[in-house]
């Protein structure tokens, strides 16, 4: 365990890994992937999610969070809902970079957020991205300020339990050593081992049947949806 984030020493880090993922959609699209069902996606939460953990970083280690920190709080809170409850909290796809996993829509939206356009981000998920501008800062590069209190209501009492949870477990971690410490974990060396980009869920959460059945409920939450959609 290291100290805590150290804007001078770890800024040139930080920069070389957004170089890095500066394009992660087009690295996704081009590179082999495990196959699976692709969870729902839930941006309304990401955004509260955001906050949340911007505002605890805020709080309790007197810092603006970073991106590093997200990325991993995100992945590590999916992680352990996932086992704990069979359900994702956020639903995005999770990368394997140099930095560790990424959740790849959440940065999608982080980098609208700072830079004001991103070409991968349309429709739907743009228009969250510019109605996230009254709510966070993104500036320095990589730095993340919260505009408002998150609104807590839209998550359950078991999302909010896990994400706390995770914050209390990693937040004394500097950035770097966050980033180390999710380089030990299977999915994430089992995509770079083998050229993937996207971090397989049944191995992110260490339980193939588990992950079928995670599989099996989303597939069948959405014919649902799709037939009363279709009758409505």
């Amino acid at each position: 365990m290291g100290r805590l984030f150290d804007n001078n020493a770890y800024e040139s880090t930080v920069i070389k890994m957004e170089l890095t993922i500066g394009a992660v959609s087009m690295y996704y699209i081009n590179r082999r992937q495990p196959t699976h069902t692709m969870l729902d996606f839930n941006p309304i939460k990401v955004i509260e999610a955001i906050l949340f953990f911007a505002e605890k970083e805020k709080e309790v280690n007197k810092t603006e969070i970073d991106l590093i920190k997200i990325h991993k709080y995100f992945y590590f809170s999916e992680k352990e809902h996932l086992k704990t409850y069979l359900r994702p909290i956020f639903g995005d796809t999770y990368i394997a970079m140099q930095e560790g996993p990424v959740p790849s829509l959440v940065y999608d939206i982080l980098k609208w957020l700072r830079e004001g356009k991103n070409p991968f981000l349309q429709g739907v998920l743009e228009a969250v991205a510019k109605n996230a501008t009254s709510s966070l800062k993104v500036y320095d590069n990589y730095l993340v300020a919260p505009l408002r209190k998150p609104d807590l209501k839209k998550f359950s009492k078991s999302e909010l339990e896990v994400m706390e949870n995770v914050f209390r477990k990693y937040h004394a971690y500097s950035s770097k050593d966050l980033s180390t410490l999710s380089h030990s974990e299977p999915a994430w060396k089992n995509a770079q081992e083998n050229g993937w980009n996207e971090m397989d869920f049944s191995e992110i959460i260490g339980d193939k049947e588990a992950w079928e059945y995670i599989e099996q409920q989303n597939e069948e939450a959405r014919a649902f949806h799709a037939s009363f959609q279709s009758h409505a």
